[in-house]
């Protein structure tokens, strides 16, 4: 989430989630949901306001560029991993292989985004 709303350009700040959790103690949100996750984490950051770091501009672009080639993976694999499905028998290899090296370059890409980011 993080870096698709930084190569969107949009602002976002990471914060710590223990901060967030104490917070929700303190104004007395006990209960865990994601409906409540989602209130709390907005009213977290309308009341401590956590700074955003934007990501310079080359990073960002960087970032984009990644982000946009995961989606195309990912297509690439879903539409691999049905194809298996009704594969006949003696091309499941033939299928097996490019399903195998597109998991490692989304694997690849993830590492990257997420150094990215950091």
């Amino acid at each position: 989430m993080v870096a698709a709303l930084a190569a969107a350009s949009l602002p976002v700040a990471v914060v710590n989630p223990r901060q967030v959790r104490d917070f929700a103690k303190a104004v007395g949100h006990l209960a865990k949901t994601d409906a409540l996750d989602a209130q709390v984490l907005a009213h977290f950051a309308e009341a401590i306001r956590p700074a955003s770091r934007p990501l310079p501009e080359a990073a960002r672009q960087a970032l984009a560029a990644r982000l946009t080639r995961r989606r195309q993976m990912l297509s690439m694999l879903v539409a691999e991993q049905q194809r298996l499905g009704s594969a006949a028998l003696a091309l499941r290899p033939r299928i097996e292989a490019p399903i195998t090296w597109l998991r490692l370059e989304r694997d690849d890409l993830d590492q990257e985004r997420r150094r990215l980011v950091r």
